[in-house]
């Protein structure tokens, strides 16, 4: 089997059957893909994904997995674990696929030097976002770096494919979102990983478009001020595994980061009153900031936090 597509769910019963449609309703051959469905869910989603299913008797074949633990890496690695295919594919529960986007996708894959490959994420917006938001797209989960295939790129996890034997080697994804915190850097931390191991290229394309459907409360100033916060973590955990800094580095880190916090956010309060594009770009880089000194002094003091932060291989746990 070339391809196992893997989607974890919770709580997003309706939107997963959109998912769900697209996928199994794509040209490439239906007898050499399989589909995974993970569920965390703790409301009626298993029951629609069980009526659904019953209706629905052709290839490509779904199964559907229960994973009890709270965050997304869990139920990731408890796909890849029951994967036949020869390929980990994943899209997320509240995108909808191209029908051509699973042969775009696995296409890269018929050259050897590729390991890893990103398709194009373009945004479904529940209600017109404010004008404002636009150059932040990318933090709603926009991937789009233009209409030609690009080598030596990073992924989303909305719309991304890797080969097994890979994501096994390098431990699989690391952490990010456990319940509603973002903890670490996921997809990103994976994909570094595989850079650090040699193991081959990532490349992005194109013509492999999902949709990502973004509900009406991402497209707020409260939001988006939650989500640059919470990006300092990612940022940080990647720096940590790629030099395991010492103390001394650290603690250095932690200074400058407090500092450059404090001055994005006076700039900030000093546009506050006209909310221009100033003011959002250095509100959004302080907050960014403050998190990432947290993160730094946190790992100074706080052991645990730096075994979690420093740890690679997840997918057995």
């Amino acid at each position: 089997m070339k391809a196992s597509v893997v989607i974890p769910t919770k709580n997003r019963g309706e939107a997963l059957l959109d998912t769900l449609n697209s996928v199994l309703d794509q040209t490439f051959p239906a007898d050499n893909y399989e589909v995974i469905l993970v569920d965390s869910s703790t409301d009626d989603t298993a029951q629609l994904v069980q009526e659904y299913l019953a209706q629905r008797n052709s290839l490509p074949k779904v199964r559907f997995l229960r994973e009890e633990r709270v965050g997304v890496h869990y139920a990731r690695h408890a796909g890849a674990r029951a994967m036949h295919g020869e390929i980990y594919v994943q899209i997320e529960d509240d995108a909808v696929a191209e029908p051509t986007w699973l042969a775009e996708l696995l296409s890269v894959f018929e050259d050897p030097a590729i390991v890893c490959a990103g398709g194009k994420v373009l945004p479904r917006f529940e209600t017109e976002p404010p004008a404002w938001m636009e150059p932040y797209y990318g933090w709603l989960t926009v991937y789009d770096l233009g209409e030609e295939p690009r080598r030596g790129v990073g992924v989303t996890a909305c719309n991304m494919a890797v080969r097994r034997d890979a994501l096994f080697k390098v431990g699989g994804f690391n952490p990010d979102i456990i319940g509603s915190k973002l903890v670490g850097n996921g997809e990103v931390g994976l994909a570094e990983k595989l850079r650090r191991f040699s193991l081959g290229e990532i490349v992005y394309e194109p013509d492999a478009l999902v949709w990502h459907c973004v509900p009406a409360r991402r497209l707020t100033l409260e939001y988006m001020r939650w989500r640059l916060y919470n990006e300092g973590t990612c940022t940080v955990q990647t720096l940590y595994q790629q030099e395991r800094p010492g103390w001394l580095r650290t603690g250095g880190r932690a200074v400058m980061r407090t500092v450059w916090a404090t001055a994005h956010k006076m700039f900030a309060l000093l546009h506050q009153s006209r909310r221009d594009t100033a003011y959002y770009r250095h509100e959004f880089r302080a907050l960014m900031c403050w998190r990432e000194a947290r993160a730094y002094w946190q790992l100074i003091y706080d052991r645990e936090y730096r075994e979690f932060m420093g740890r690679e291989n997840w997918i057995h746990e």
